[in-house]
């Protein structure tokens, strides 16, 4: 099957067409939105230690948002996530789009897992950029996409293998941080009782 059966492709927005001027009087203030750009795709909350700063846009315009547990993808790096409960009602700019996956066909863990890993999806992202100078996929592009759907029990189980991987990668991670924290303050308590001597 193809992905555009599958699924629904919401285009981040061109921020340039939505950011108004926030007015000086408080009376007449306008929404403001924090955009979901790199420094949110690459962030893991679990190891964050305070909030990431974002971008903010002001517009009274309606504009969609993100919700827990949506998928997105970065289109220049041919990538997809699934949204952070912490950046619910973030907006998306025109590098990523949001997809909405046809549950009943398609799992959306194993979506994860065959875009993001499976030889079969690499193969048809390298065939689409050859050429290109720089690497952006497009919607229409991934519209096409073949992919082969085992039955929903199998990619549920793969999916679900998928993002317990996931989950372990990203607690490990966080053991390492707090390791180095932990050995660093030894270290500099040692450094600091050694002066005192």
């Amino acid at each position: 099957m193809i992905l555009g059966d599958l699924c629904d492709f919401e285009s981040g927005i061109i921020i340039s067409r939505v950011s108004e001027e926030q007015p000086e009087e408080t009376s007449e203030r306008k929404p403001m939105y924090h955009l979901y750009e790199n420094d949110q795709f690459d962030n893991n909350p679990l190891l964050m230690d305070n909030e990431t700063s974002s971008n903010q846009i002001f517009t009274e315009k309606d504009i969609p948002t993100l919700k827990e547990n949506d998928v997105v993808i970065n289109l220049y790096r041919a990538k997809a996530v699934k949204v952070n409960n912490f950046y619910s009602n973030y907006i998306i700019n025109a590098n990523f789009v949001k997809i909405d996956i046809n549950d009943t066909l398609l799992d959306k863990a194993y979506f994860l897992y065959w875009f993001n890993e499976s030889l079969d999806s690499k193969k048809q992202l390298i065939q689409d950029v050859q050429g290109s100078f720089m690497r952006k996929t497009t919607i229409s592009q991934l519209k096409e996409m073949q992919i082969i759907l085992p039955d929903l029990d199998v990619q549920t189980l793969i999916g679900g293998i998928y993002e317990q991987q996931i989950k372990l990668n990203n607690l490990y991670e966080k053991k390492m941080k707090l390791s180095n924290v932990f050995s660093k303050g030894i270290i500099q308590n040692i450094e600091r009782g050694s002066v005192r001597k």
